[in-house]
């Protein structure tokens, strides 16, 4: 299945779980009912803003729209490797099963310390724990986070390439 046929499919989803109409949606974000049908039948994909509206009218996340629920959002959908691995290892983080790199947390955690890893994801995991203890003082914390996750999921895809 496409991103576009995906996002499609759980726009959708999520319009029929609010009991809203075709008509509801397209009229409270602006887009004609036509080009709402496009994007739900998976035709075509919307842009972010499209997307940002989209979610804010549904009441949901784009990561919602663009992933489905949580148990496919970190890996199903993407085949862009960087974001793979990103993805997994955000994902390990905020389940509990891996903590902040370099710091243990003694026998009997139930958590993993990477020790050894990329240092892209040691530059990432670092970035997010500077991000957590320092909130305020980022305008746009999603768009921060964003690039940190991008531009890790650039650099392993930039080593990867190498490799090969």
């Amino acid at each position: 299945m496409s991103s576009k046929e995906f996002i499609g499919r759980n726009l959708k989803i999520v319009r029929s779980e609010r009991g809203l109409t075709q008509r509801e949606v397209a009229e409270s974000t602006h887009i004609s009912i036509s080009q709402l049908s496009a994007y739900e039948n998976g035709k075509q994909m919307p842009g972010l803003i499209t997307l940002a509206n989209l979610a804010i009218t549904l009441g949901t996340s784009i990561d919602r729209l663009y992933f489905g629920n949580a148990s496919e959002a970190f890996l199903n959908e993407t085949t862009d490797l960087g974001m793979t691995v990103v993805n997994c290892f955000l994902k390990l983080r905020e389940l509990g099963v891996v903590n902040r790199i370099g710091y243990s947390t003694g026998s009997g955690g139930g958590t993993a310390t990477l020790l050894t890893c990329s240092y892209e994801l040691y530059r990432m995991f670092s970035a997010l724990d500077e991000y957590e203890h320092r909130k305020d003082y980022y305008p746009d914390g999603d768009a921060y986070l964003s690039q940190i996750y991008r531009a890790t999921a650039n650099e392993i895809n930039g080593r990867h390439e190498l490799a090969n």
